[in-house]
């Protein structure tokens, strides 16, 4: 009876997970995508979700959209206890990001009201810690749309 449990817990890692969805499907049908920018499909070679991305995986990506998109820029802001690289990802519209420190001191100064040139800032923090897998996923789905859409 002690080996039942394992044998059932050993079990279950085997059970299929519900199949994953193309990218395609989390994205709108009226958004043009840039073809040389690669979903996350394309670019790992299976679907978003049908494997957890590991941070590695998931930092290639990210630099992969950073070298082909002319909004994105990657920045490594530190290291982890393991010396995994904190990323920082930025994505704006060009004009922005040769202007991105100015932003941010503007966006930082308390004592200067906000304009409505000032452009809308959000941190977006996906996966922060190490059992959220569909975080991840997203984040590169999110991160690719931003990058890719084109249009308003």
């Amino acid at each position: 009876m002690k080996f039942l449990i394992p044998a059932l817990w050993a079990a279950s890692l085997f059970i299929a997970a519900p199949p994953a969805a193309h990218a395609v499907e989390y994205l709108s049908d009226e958004v043009r995508y840039d073809e040389a920018i690669p979903t996350p499909e394309q670019f790992f070679g299976f679907e978003i979700g049908e494997w957890h991305i590991n941070p590695e995986q998931s930092e290639a990506y990210l630099r992969e959209l950073a070298r082909r998109s002319e909004r994105v820029t990657l920045k490594v802001t530190g290291r982890t206890y393991e010396q995994k690289p904190l990323l920082l990802l930025t994505i704006t519209a060009p004009d922005n990001l040769a202007k991105i420190e100015t932003i941010r001191r503007n966006h930082l100064d308390l004592d200067r009201p906000p304009e409505a040139s000032d452009p809308v800032i959000l941190w977006m923090g996906y996966s922060v810690h190490g059992d959220e897998a569909s975080g991840a996923n997203a984040a590169l789905l999110f991160a690719y749309h931003l990058a890719a859409a084109e249009g308003e």
